[in-house]
């Protein structure tokens, strides 16, 4: 890729310049999700009017999708566990809602291959989390990464900065990041953040990081638009997308009904008609969650 706007002396490098900004891989979740993600799937979540709305720019440049997410009842955990083998943490119960997630990014990716657009995200999770992860310091950094390699934009001003702060051993910060994305934005036709679980990086320790986060996504609201998906308990991230369009997430018949399908083929000791009676029943019990 070829990335706008570099200095005369070429120098620092593209790649010194994306791990000084957030050092490290960037999409290995997104990877695992999409991997696991059966062809079709969330195909109802992109053709939705609220979603094509999003993208064009004829609503607001929120969009709230708030989702249960919890994990199934333990008998059900119980007779769909062979189905699962080395599915990590997609269960049933928030399946529709990640093969949704992760079917947003790759049609953004896809749909704006051939134009200077910006396409970031940022999969929340409670490992990461309590592992002291997920900080809003972090997620700007992922996010100002992935918006660079996007666009193959990088502005003068984030050269001049790099060289300031080598010079006085300063790190990062919010306010840095902050500017570097509007800078970006600036210099594309759109730009889309698509934050997934956003409810997770929330816990009684960490209250000031979700305030951060929203604080500076009302900002980046006026240039960029953001998706967030988040169980509704939330009440502070329900009322900061009040105004916003909102498509609930559900586990969609159609999407799950994919996902076992592919499932019970590898399974070789259970025969057709049964395999059809598992996901019958499967597909049933998981009706509202």
């Amino acid at each position: 890729m070829c990335y706008s706007n570099c200095s005369p002396d070429a120098a620092p490098t593209t790649r010194e310049i994306l791990e000084w900004i957030f050092p490290g891989p960037i999409d290995v979740k997104h990877q695992s999700v999409s991997q696991k993600r059966v062809k079709g799937s969330g195909e109802w979540f992109i053709n939705s009017s609220e979603f094509q709305s999003w993208v064009s720019g004829k609503s607001s440049g929120l969009l709230y999708c708030p989702g249960k997410g919890h994990n199934p009842p333990f008998p059900y955990c119980l007779t769909i566990s062979w189905c699962w083998e080395n599915s990590d943490d997609v269960f049933l119960s928030r399946l529709s809602l990640l093969q949704s997630r992760s079917a947003v990014v790759d049609e953004l990716l896809t749909r704006t291959a051939d134009e200077i657009v910006g396409v970031a995200y940022y999969y929340f999770d409670l490992a990461t989390r309590d592992a002291g992860g997920g900080t809003s310091l972090q997620v700007m950094g992922s996010v100002c990464k992935q918006m660079i390699k996007t666009t193959g934009v990088i502005p003068q001003e984030v050269y001049t900065l790099y060289q300031t702060l080598q010079q006085s051993r300063e790190p990062l910060n919010i306010s840095d990041l902050k500017r570097i994305l509007i800078s970006i934005s600036g210099q594309s036709s759109s730009n889309f953040i698509i934050l997934d679980a956003l409810d997770n990086c929330l816990d009684a320790r960490r209250m000031s990081e979700l305030d951060k986060l929203l604080d500076i996504l009302k900002e980046l609201s006026m240039s960029i638009k953001i998706c967030a998906t988040a169980r509704p308990e939330s009440m502070k991230i329900k009322h900061f997308f009040a105004a916003a369009p909102t498509i609930k997430i559900v586990a969609d018949e159609k999407d799950i009904r994919r996902y076992l399908d592919t499932a019970v083929e590898t399974i070789d000791s259970v025969d057709p008609e049964e395999k059809r009676q598992i996901v019958d029943k499967l597909v049933i019990s998981a009706k509202g969650l």
